[in-house]
């Protein structure tokens, strides 16, 4: 690694944010530390030396945890540990941006694979009529007459027992679900199919579960940054690509708390 550190764009910022979220087999504690360390990093100077107190405090985190978190990042080539020496010991830590955007670019052109999978799959299927699914064909069957021979040859038809005079009982409970609905309150007129709203609870739950997993005070930063909107963009990519959704609340979190600080320094350069 160079003694001069690599001195980071504005978009930089938010793939290494987004890299330690989807670093796979990183400990929760290590991407705390990892977020730490980063925020702490000076993009005009390359100076990032925060003490072990300092990680402490702002991680919530013991002095065994920090050191077992920076020899982890340092192990797998996220964050490198550079000792200055001398009676503090006091180390200056350098992030490793190129791996950032690789890890980030791998994950996402792994993303657009599964998109053409989805795209071919959905295609060759366009192609395929699937005549016996055909609702009206089932109705005709259903409601056709059917055939009868008497003993002597004569040949009649005879209508089932659903006619036209008696309600079908699809309809008593059509009319006894809006009963129930009307008691309920009044109905959502853009609510979701069931399925399509089955899927986004199962994503919402799976994001709320990756925010469970973090530490308290990644989780804390989460809850002050995160508004209601950004959680539904998190929730779509949720779905989109299992796993996303984090990485998505991060990046975004990430980026707006760089505008914010930084804003004054982007604009002198």
């Amino acid at each position: 690694m160079n003694d001069k550190p690599e001195l980071p764009s504005q978009k930089d910022f938010a793939v290494a944010y987004k890299a330690i979220a989807l670093a796979r087999g990183l400990s929760g504690d290590a991407k705390t530390v990892g977020a730490v360390i980063l925020s702490h990093f000076n993009a005009r100077t390359g100076q990032c030396d925060p003490g072990t107190d300092r990680l402490m405090a702002r991680a919530g985190v013991s002095k065994r945890t920090v050191v077992n978190a920076t020899n982890e990042l340092h192990a797998r080539g996220l964050i490198v540990k550079i000792h200055h020496g001398g009676n503090g010991f006091r180390s200056r830590y350098q992030p490793n941006w190129a791996g950032f955007r690789q890890l980030v670019a791998d994950f996402e052109s792994g993303e657009n694979d599964d998109e053409v999978v989805q795209e071919r799959a959905s295609t060759r299927c366009k192609n395929v009529h699937l005549d016996s699914a055909n609702p009206c064909t089932l109705t005709h069957i259903r409601n056709s007459p059917k055939k009868l021979t008497d003993s002597d040859g004569a040949i009649g038809y005879v209508r089932s027992k659903r006619s036209e005079d008696k309600p079908a009982s699809v309809d008593a409970e059509r009319v006894n679900g809006l009963v129930r609905g009307s008691l309920r309150g009044p109905r959502n007129p853009y609510r979701l199919p069931p399925s399509v709203a089955a899927a986004t609870a199962a994503a919402s739950d799976r994001l709320a579960a990756q925010i469970d997993s973090l530490s308290e005070t990644m989780r804390t930063m989460l809850t002050a940054a995160v508004d209601e909107a950004m959680r539904q963009a998190a929730v779509v990519e949720e779905q989109k690509r299992q796993g996303a959704g984090l990485p998505y609340l991060i990046d975004r979190v990430q980026s707006n708390s760089w505008r914010s600080r930084n804003g004054s320094v982007a604009h002198d350069a």
